[in-house]
């Protein structure tokens, strides 16, 4: 639901209840990446990092090659200073900041 174009969408649905649908979509399928993706987005809105970081971590372990979770990962990291890591997700993701 998020990539690279499309962040500010993200956002707008963020803030209107994205955290609830994802977690009724998650309670129904727990292997469905792109709702711990997208929860994960919901909480980086919030400034709760650690919680997006922990949701795009699980989103990667169910479909490694999620490379929109990397991406996203890559800006929570980036929020809390972890440059390392936040350029090793962007490396994987195929982005450039």
């Amino acid at each position: 639901m998020c990539s690279p174009g499309d962040r500010g969408a993200i956002i707008r649905l963020a803030k209107s209840g994205q955290r609830t649908w994802c977690q009724g979509r998650i309670e129904i399928d727990p292997e469905y990446a792109r709702a711990y993706n997208n929860r994960g987005f919901a909480y980086d809105n919030y400034g709760e990092f650690d919680k997006a970081i922990a949701d795009y971590t699980r989103a990667i372990a169910i479909d490694p090659y999620y490379t929109t979770a990397y991406y996203n990962r890559g800006f929570a990291y980036r929020a809390k200073g972890e440059k390392n890591k936040s350029n090793s997700d962007f490396l994987v993701a195929g982005y450039t900041p």
